[in-house]
């Protein structure tokens, strides 16, 4: 029972980590697309690039 116990609690451990990378790499997108925009708007020519 106690092997069994761990490795669930190593289980849920990692997809907790998966979770919060992966909110992670979304939040980066996000800023990322930003910056995209931003530096679209001061450079028009970028626009249609960035949004492709």
């Amino acid at each position: 029972f106690g092997i069994w116990w761990n490795v669930m609690l190593q289980n849920v451990q990692a997809s907790k980590e998966r979770t919060k990378n992966k909110i992670k790499a979304q939040m980066d997108q996000k800023k990322i697309t930003l910056n995209k925009i931003i530096a679209g708007n001061t450079k028009k020519d970028w626009v249609e690039l960035d949004l492709i």
